[in-house]
């Protein structure tokens, strides 16, 4: 088998490391998009628990209304 020539090597290797780089930045961009949507999905489950807190409330205050 021949041999390849040292500047076909040369680009070669430079397109690796180029793509490799951008697996490595879209790699980045995934995970800064996945801690952005645990941050977001944290906030609505605290939304979530303030309302269910409300909504109990709210069921009691009619529980006492409904027995008058």
């Amino acid at each position: 088998t021949p041999k390849p020539s040292s500047a076909a090597s040369d680009v070669y290797k430079r397109q690796i490391i180029y793509l490799w780089r951008q697996v490595q930045a879209s790699a980045k961009r995934c995970e800064d998009k996945l801690d952005l949507c645990h941050a977001e999905h944290g906030k609505a489950q605290d939304e979530l628990q303030v309302l269910s807190v409300r909504v109990g409330k709210l069921e009691g205050q009619l529980e006492v209304l409904s027995s008058k």
